[in-house]
């Protein structure tokens, strides 16, 4: 078999693609802080108050909030531990962006305590921010464990807005050799 005209392609994956290239990650815990208590059938913000690493220096301990301040888009992912809990009680857990939930997770125990994830891809522009909310339904006031395993929100930028940068460099190149991008 004889091919007159191949096709080259080339993939590439970017993950910090658009007009501005520098790394924005960060992973947030509450390791070392107080308990949080968190009210009955209360949406609650989560305080991460303890940097493990803020490349870019994004999130702001003072508020507990992520704000890019470089428009793209963002993986973000939050995990909380619900302590104290009684079996049939509801955890619920958030992500929000400007104060309004994006994401969500739930989830009845069967058991003491409540492990509860939840992740996104969400775009933000320059000034939007990202929070984590709580809530559940036992009576009274239940706690937050403050175990940095099971209890963290993080964040990266994974994509930006694709006027340029890595995305265009890669597109150009392989045009010059020939080949189309997929």
């Amino acid at each position: 078999t004889s091919f007159s005209s191949p096709t080259k392609y080339i993939k590439v994956v970017v993950l910090s693609a658009g007009s501005g290239n520098s790394e924005i990650s960060f992973r947030v815990d509450k390791l070392g802080s107080a308990t949080q208590q968190i009210p009955e059938s209360t949406e609650t913000q989560v305080t991460f108050t303890n940097e493990v690493f803020d490349v870019g220096d994004k999130y702001d301990t003072s508020t507990s909030r992520f704000t890019p301040g470089v428009a793209g888009r963002y993986f973000l992912t939050a995990t909380i531990y619900l302590i104290d809990v009684g079996s049939s009680t509801v955890g619920k857990v958030y992500i929000r962006k400007n104060g309004v939930v994006i994401a969500e997770s739930h989830s009845k125990t069967s058991s003491s305590s409540m492990v509860l994830t939840v992740n996104t891809v969400a775009e933000a522009n320059s000034t939007d921010y990202f929070d984590v909310t709580v809530e559940h339904d036992y009576p009274g006031y239940r706690n937050l464990s403050v175990d940095d395993q099971l209890l963290w929100f993080a964040g990266c930028r994974v994509g930006g807005d694709n006027s340029g940068g890595a995305n265009k460099y890669v597109a150009d190149w392989a045009t010059s050799h020939g080949g189309t991008t997929v």
